[in-house]
């Protein structure tokens, strides 16, 4: 049947009525997708592939009546009568246009909705978005089930992925979703041309332009259909179920199939529309706060509407940008020079990454968003009203997969930490509990949304963020001293619950090596985390969601965990010292000739981020036993007041004592303190107890 309607499609590609009855059977879900993409055609397959039809139907149908008129007619078969296959007839229609997967970077945005044949386009990209939508627990890496001859056997979200991107309609979708800034009636896009121009910043040109381009306020949706000679045109203020939305949320779902991301950066200019419509979200950054967090107040209608749709496809295009940008780092960590190895781990992307590393920077009413949409997932529950979504728009195991890949940059978590760390937090566990406790009992029905993949990005979300949550007693800088998570949940004490829960993580069978690491790091630091403050101080006063409901565990979660009869791992890892949360290191590699003036400096913002290179998330560095972060942190403090000459086979030095080269220190504490004013308070931090910061099993270059 699906041959058939793709074949009939083909012959007129104008009647949008084909289109509709090919979306509505593909919303399935993903195993009765894989049987339509693998039973038309499938990979390699046969003619009437349903892919290629409607990439056909969608190309045609976005073309103006000049370009049809001019373009003249495609022929439906061969000489000898026989019908073409889609396939076929895409490859025809495509050398006629002259299609090219690359992106002319000064096209202005295909606005659809002035084409003859605009429904058919629109019901076109409604059903990549289905055809491409990402089952309940796809793989965030590459993972995937393979067959009796051990050849790898990809899902249906991820052979569609690779079906749009083979039917060469990426630049479509990319440049239906384009944003388009003008000056005086002259196109400005932040492009490599325009930048010689005019100094416009790759990634962030909207953004830096604001002195010399006129950003004209569009009302109405956005004025999606064109715009004036000063202002945007195509602003991202797109409705549900329109063009944009839809060729969004395709790019989106394609962005989450592991073995697209590599082509998506490289091949496209995928990365850079992405970050046009973040830009426009952050140039209304205070108005999209206060909507997100239930504040506005005073707005008419469509205002409402215009920034809650805002809101959704700037979060839609975070996500993707985090998935693109932030996924491939080893066990999510940002990729480094440290953590590659050899060409085959991504050292193109490495190689990029200098360019893209801002692109994945957030805003605050990003930070908000992405807390609400987790717990409407949780919840399974749709969001009513402007900006909103069905139950089944977004999975669990996606949304925490993409705050995962957001949390690899530090700057993000604390955004996160800033406006209330608990937040996010109390969400992480929650999600996590519901693997640990009660993730083998289905019937229950709050279990069978997470695997041992999706555990380890809430996990190690959580462990990330325990960064951020210490007690006032631990922490003298406002950096690190932020609530962990509440004091109770539901009468439960939360230290106790979260030690149970993450006891529980490690008994299973089946976690992942990072996760396990991420668990028994939030047990090593417990005793200093910070739970303090009732549930209610998590909420958002003037919304309706996220509710107490969503903060707190369910009852069937409790009392799994009461029944439960695991034994509580009580460790005790080292006490942080004042200085690893907020002050600079430079790491320095030790030359060959074991010189004290060390070479190719790196800085990071405190020591506790620059453990994360040299910890589990390091291929360079052996640990022969267990691990504790916070003791790593305190030694390289350490090294860089001059308790010893190198820690981890580098030099460090704190930055704010200036020099461009590591000065020759003398290594004994009563020197120190002549050379920092702050030298005696931090000694008082550790109580004098240099053994504190012994690292379980110190780290060995290997």
């Amino acid at each position: 049947g699906l041959k058939t309607l793709g074949r009939m499609l083909c012959d007129d590609p104008g009647c949008h009525l084909l289109v509709i009855i090919l979306v509505n059977l593909t919303f399935s879900d993903v195993a009765v997708r894989k049987d339509f993409l693998c039973g038309v055609g499938g990979v390699g397959g046969a003619d009437g592939m349903l892919v290629d039809s409607l990439a056909y139907a969608l190309l045609l149908s976005s073309l103006t009546d000049e370009q049809l008129a001019a373009l003249g007619s495609i022929p439906l078969a061969s000489e000898d009568g026989t019908p073409h296959p889609p396939r076929k007839l895409l490859s025809l229609l495509r050398s006629a246009l002259s299609a090219n997967r690359k992106l002319d970077p000064r096209a202005a945005p295909l606005l659809l909705d002035d084409r003859p044949f605009a429904e058919t386009a629109r019901w076109c990209l409604c059903a990549f978005k289905n055809l491409t939508r990402p089952g309940t627990l796809s793989p965030s890496y590459h993972r995937d089930d393979r067959n009796a001859t051990h050849e790898r056997i990809p899902g249906g979200d991820a052979i569609a992925a690779q079906a749009v991107w083979d039917a060469g309609v990426v630049s479509s979708l990319l440049r239906v979703i384009r944003v388009e800034r003008r000056t005086g009636g002259r196109r400005r896009r932040g492009s490599e041309e325009e930048k010689e121009e005019g100094g416009v910043d790759r990634y962030h040109g909207a953004e830096e332009e604001t002195n010399t381009h006129t950003h004209t306020h569009t009302q109405a949706h956005g004025n999606i259909n064109g715009g004036n000679d000063d202002g945007e045109s195509n602003v991202p203020t797109w409705s549900t179920n329109s063009s944009q939305d839809a060729a969004l949320y395709t790019l989106l779902h394609m962005a989450s199939v592991p073995g697209m991301r590599r082509a998506m950066r490289e091949e496209c200019t995928c990365v850079e529309e992405l970050v046009t419509i973040v830009e426009c979200g952050k140039r209304r950054r205070e108005e999209l706060t206060k909507w997100v967090t239930g504040n506005l107040g005073g707005r008419n209608e469509m205002e409402v509407t215009e920034l809650g749709n805002l809101s959704l496809q700037c979060m839609k295009a975070r996500m993707a940008l985090s998935y693109l940008i932030g996924a491939e780092g080893h066990f999510g960590q940002p990729p480094s020079k440290d953590a590659v190895s050899s060409p085959s781990d991504d050292l193109d992307f490495e190689t990029n990454y200098s360019n893209y590393q801002s692109a994945n920077s957030i805003c605050e009413h990003e930070a908000h968003s992405i807390i609400e949409l987790l717990s409407h997932c949780l919840a399974n529950r749709a969001k009513e009203g402007a900006g909103g979504f069905s139950a089944a728009t977004f999975t669990v195991k996606g949304v925490l997969f993409s705050i995962r890949c957001v949390m690899t940059d530090p700057k993000n978590r604390v955004v996160f930490a800033t406006i209330d760390g608990a937040r996010v937090n109390a969400l992480l566990l929650k999600a996590l509990g519901r693997y640990s406790l009660v993730a083998d009992r289905k019937e229950e029905g709050i279990g069978a949304i997470m695997d041992a993949e999706a555990a380890e990005h809430a996990v190690f979300s959580l462990y990330l963020m325990s960064n951020y949550g210490f007690q006032e007693s631990v922490c003298f800088t406002s950096f690190g001293k932020n609530k962990f998570l509440p004091e109770n949940f539901e009468g439960e004490n939360a230290s106790v619950l979260t030690s149970k829960i993450l006891s529980s993580y490690l008994d299973k069978d089946g976690n992942t090596p990072a996760g396990n690491h991420a668990a028994m790091q939030i047990l090593l630091r417990m005793k200093y985390l910070n739970f303090s403050g009732p549930i209610d101080e998590l909420l958002y006063p003037r919304k309706d969601f996220p509710s107490g409901n969503d903060f707190a565990f369910e009852q069937k979660l409790l009392s799994a965990a009461k029944s439960s009869y695991v034994v509580n791992k009580k460790v005790e890892g080292a006490k942080p010292k004042g200085d690893v949360f907020d002050r600079s290191i430079i790491r320095l590699r030790i030359p060959a000739d074991c010189s004290p003036k060390g070479v190719d400096p790196k800085t990071y913002s405190s020591p506790l981020i620059a453990v994360e290179e040299l910890s589990f998330g390091s291929k360079t560095v052996k640990h022969s036993q267990s691990i504790d972060d916070i003791a790593i942190a305190n030694n390289i403090a350490g090294c860089a007041e001059g308790f010893a000459k190198q820690a981890y086979g580098f030099y460090w030095r704190w930055e704010d004592w200036g020099g461009d080269d590591l000065v020759d220190q003398p290594f004994l504490p009563s020197s120190v303190g002549a050379k920092s004013s702050n030298a005696n308070q931090r000694k008082n931090n550790s109580n004098g107890k240099n053994d504190a910061s012994k690292a379980l099993s110190p780290p060995r270059r290997g």
